[in-house]
């Protein structure tokens, strides 16, 4: 996030006395639950401790509880709502914290989870993490986004300030937004702490410098919104009796603001108008593949009910098969053993805004992918159009390519991706997938794809078994590509693709 600039700040004025602002909450006006230690408020309904006097509500996991995260809020879906928790959390870090011979070098200061599942002893979902890391003689502090699966997190966007020398408090200001389960996002402000610094409180303190960092984090996915909706408020590792913890250390939670509105999101990737008039139209264009039970699945279909003409494959495509038998010899004398199929439309497309869809399961999805505005030099052309292409050989070309992948941080994620020139212009995480369940099978897809020349459109709906369902788009501008800025309206009379 570009913070190095503000790493110089964490010396200014070390003997300086400022005065805290008080906390004050951005979704205050919307508020459906409000927790203020100084004005004894009653707690959440997963509170499991006393209110500390002047300090606040201890986040520290209680004596004989076999969980340490405390039930926030259920209910709702998140698809359909913008949720938003903020809130002030007094955090105090002893001499002694890190100090430890063979203890851990990192530990969790405070964490909120949103999209909870309970899977055996794993709580999986989207966290949102302050995290102390050690670095001798101090510590860095790093507020992360991340996703808990059953077999590891994985860090979706993060940053880190420091580092910083105990004994240092502060607090740490925060709002997480939760924005039609797909945009999540996190507002940090970390304040060192003086002398009195407290608002409301009557504790002395003489904890180093005085000094104030921000960040702003920012991410997309649809991870578990299908699920009825959960959150949990997690303990801190900073006690005595946790990793890390110190006599000195610990974490209190001073104030909390949960609010929720609704969020209009059900609505396709391409404008309502242009949406219309697809669906009232009474041909909705050339069926070019129809696999052998299509039929069959038709009426669970989202993109209507009247089975479409279908036209020979080979008056749209020419049709090419990667043999795995024959393949190049690379550098290393090893075959590179190309597979699959290669559908290239045999006409270049019109210039005018074009929109497909198709529908295939999950295990064919991850082995498949779209190209939009295909090009490549003259004399390839023509060698695929004759039929004189090399079946094993690469084809040299460009285009905007649109597909679902497996997440290369984690084999269960399953990511979609618009790339360009061999690099990932943008991608969302979907969902974790059970290779044990059969999922990848078991699990259908919908893709579509919108052109409007000036803006890319790209939605993907996974439909499960048990009837639940997931939503994710993504945009992209033309100016986000290369050929968008120099080159004019024949850039898009392009060919498209399927392999």
């Amino acid at each position: 996030m570009g913070n190095a600039s503000c790493v110089d700040r964490l010396a200014e004025c070390p003997g300086s006395r400022r005065e805290t602002p008080p906390f004050l909450a951005p979704n205050n006006a919307e508020a459906a639950y409000v927790f203020d230690f100084t004005q004894n408020t009653p707690l959440w309904v997963g509170a499991a401790q006393p209110l500390q006097p002047n300090l606040g509500y201890p986040l520290r996991e209680s004596e004989g509880q076999t969980s340490k995260w405390e039930l926030l809020r259920e209910g709702g879906h998140a698809p359909s709502l913008k949720i938003c928790y903020s809130g002030r959390v007094y955090v105090r870090c002893g001499d002694d914290l890190f100090s430890a011979e063979g203890g851990p070098s990192r530990c969790t200061a405070f964490r909120l989870c949103t999209r909870a599942l309970q899977l055996e002893d794993t709580l999986c979902g989207v966290n949102f993490t302050l995290e102390l890391q050690s670095s001798p003689p101090g510590f860095f502090l790093c507020p992360c986004i991340s996703l808990q699966l059953t077999n590891g997190e994985v860090g979706l966007v993060g940053d880190r300030f420091g580092p910083v020398q105990p004994p240092q408090d502060f607090l740490l200001d925060f709002s997480i937004l939760d924005i039609g389960g797909q945009d999540v996002q996190m507002d940090v402000i970390l304040r060192g702490l003086t002398e009195n610094a407290i608002p409301g409180s009557q504790v002395a303190l003489n904890r180093h410098g005085a000094w104030t960092l921000r960040t702003r984090l920012q991410d997309y996915t649809t991870f578990n919104n299908s699920l009825p909706y959960c959150a949990f408020l997690g303990a801190s590792e900073l006690w005595a009796e946790g990793p890390g913890g110190s006599e000195g250390s610990g974490a209190f939670l001073q104030n909390l603001v949960v609010s929720e509105e609704p969020v209009l999101t059900e609505h396709p990737p391409v404008s309502f108008k242009w949406w219309a008039k697809l669906e009232g139209a009474s041909d909705w264009g050339r069926l070019l593949f129809e696999g052998l039970d299509a039929r069959s699945l038709l009426h669970e279909a989202s993109f209507g009910s009247e089975p479409l003409v279908a036209s020979k494959a080979a008056d749209f495509w020419h049709h090419k098969v990667y043999d795995m038998a024959v393949g190049r010899v690379s550098p290393r004398t090893v075959p590179e053993k190309l597979a699959g199929e290669f559908w290239l439309s045999k006409q270049a497309m019109n210039v005018e805004p074009m929109y497909l869809h198709c529908q295939v399961a999950l295990a064919q999805a991850l082995e498949s992918c779209i190209m939009l505005r295909f090009s490549c030099a003259q004399d390839v052309l023509q060698s695929l159009q004759l039929g004189r292409a090399r079946p094993a050989a690469p084809i040299p070309s460009r285009g905007v390519v649109f597909g679902i992948e497996q997440d290369p941080r984690n084999a269960r994620l399953v990511r979609m991706f618009i790339e360009y020139r061999n690099e990932i212009v943008a991608d969302m995480v979907l969902c974790e997938v059970f290779e044990e369940r059969d999922e990848a099978r078991s699990i259908r897809v919908h893709q579509e794809i919108f052109d409007g020349l000036d803006i890319l459109l790209f939605r993907v709906t996974l439909f499960r078994a048990n009837g639940d369902h997931q939503v994710a788009s993504l945009k992209l501008r033309n100016e986000q590509l290369e050929e968008g800025a120099s080159c004019g309206d024949s850039c898009f009379g392009y060919h498209w693709v399927c392999s």
